[in-house]
């Protein structure tokens, strides 16, 4: 029941539709002056996990905090000066964050639970901040069902590093698989690149 009232506070965040949801601006003012941005491990609201982003070996493309990560850099490069999220696992690690990492392919299936970290929103908001960020780019996944209708929630934010405020976010919701046909996350980055202040 805690998984689903994460899921759905993600969702209601910021409302839209399937095809297109609105870019809600929070803070117009503070985002125009948001030049340097912390990418965040791409994180999984259901487990309450991050996805290893460090991960190198078969099916690596495959991962979702590596293909939000590349996707990020070729998209919001030319607007921001970005910090990978290589660099932000070591400043969440300072915060005491428990990072693990995935050795192999098979480590999921082999033990779910052995590769399975997380951190907070303040913890990531202080790691951005401890590295020099003037922003967190933060991407999460939830699953929920309406009705007997399993359905997908992808939740994009871009926050504050000195307050912890949502300065800007967008949100898609649509069938299981979202994520992973990777065109969902590039079409919610460009509309930051294009759209934010």
């Amino acid at each position: 029941m805690k998984r689903l009232s994460a899921v759905l506070a993600l969702t209601a965040l910021f409302t839209g539709c399937v095809v297109r949801p609105a870019l809600v601006i929070r803070d117009r003012e503070t985002a125009a002056k948001v030049k340097t941005v912390a990418i965040m491990p791409f994180f999984d609201v259901q487990y309450q996990m991050a996805f290893d982003p460090l991960y190198k070996g078969f099916g690596d493309s495959f991962i979702p905090a590596i293909m939000f990560d590349k996707n990020a850099r070729e998209i919001l490069g030319q607007r921001y000066q970005l910090m990978g999220q290589d660099q932000s696992v070591e400043a969440l690690k300072k915060l005491g964050v428990e990072y693990k990492h995935t050795d192999s392919s098979w480590a999921a299936v082999k033990d779910p639970d052995s590769i399975r970290w997380g951190y907070t929103l303040a913890q990531a908001v202080q790691a951005g901040k401890d590295m020099g960020a003037d922003a967190v780019l933060l991407c999460a996944q939830g699953q929920y069902f309406t009705g007997n209708q399993p359905s997908q929630a992808l939740v994009l934010r871009l926050v504050d590093a000195n307050t912890g405020k949502t300065l800007l976010g967008l949100n898609a919701t649509g069938q299981p698989g979202l994520f992973s046909k990777d065109v969902v996350v590039r079409q919610l980055l460009t509309r930051v690149a294009k759209e934010a202040p």
